[in-house]
């Protein structure tokens, strides 16, 4: 049921790192699955829509059903999958992530890149050093809270909440606003 697929990685040394995904086994149709809730994904039991569109602002995305276009808010959702990936809603920034880790940590990217790039028909992201597309999140399990790595505050509220994800966060807080650098926690962090 699950399967990995890898991201190249090139750090300004122009070393590559490989971090693996894991996934369900996608599809290559276009169609969309919506989850309203955690318990749903178990079950398998979401809204399946034909193709997705586009995703027109931060927190809209639209989707058509025999060739009906619909526009929906993204809090609406728990989160979807697209093409096999995993996508998640992180409700206070009202954005979404696909689910890149899922293990001893989850570890999310930005999930507008992700859509887009698989609707493009891409299975891995190059990523330059300091990336534009800094969104990353974590939570500890999939049906628990995201963080966005975007605030200090927040990722240290995280670390409270989790101590048993200290090593982790205390690697993301020396340069939490550098995904390569992010990345590479992460890896340590599940190896």
């Amino acid at each position: 049921m699950r399967s990995r697929f890898y991201f190249l990685l090139f750090f300004p040394v122009f070393s590559p790192i490989i971090i693996s995904s894991q996934t369900d086994n996608g599809n290559d149709t276009n169609s969309i699955t919506f989850y309203y809730s955690y318990d749903e994904l178990l079950k398998e039991k979401g809204d399946q829509y034909d193709e997705f569109i586009k995703m027109p602002s931060w927190q809209k995305i639209t989707v058509a059903k025999e060739q009906k276009k619909t526009t929906f808010s993204l809090n609406n959702f728990w989160g979807w999958k697209y093409k096999g990936v995993l996508f998640r809603v992180q409700n206070t920034t009202e954005t979404c992530g696909a689910v890149i880790e899922n293990g001893s940590v989850v570890y999310y990217e930005n999930g507008h890149t992700w859509m887009y790039y698989l609707k493009q028909g891409a299975r891995s992201i190059l990523y330059p050093s300091r990336s534009g597309d800094k969104e990353q999140y974590l939570s500890k399990k999939l049906d628990s809270d995201m963080v966005a790595l975007v605030w200090e505050k927040d990722i240290k509220e995280f670390k409270a909440n989790n101590p048993d994800l200290a090593s982790l966060i205390d690697c993301v807080l020396k340069d939490w606003t550098n995904p390569i650098y992010v990345k590479k926690c992460v890896a340590q962090f599940i190896n």
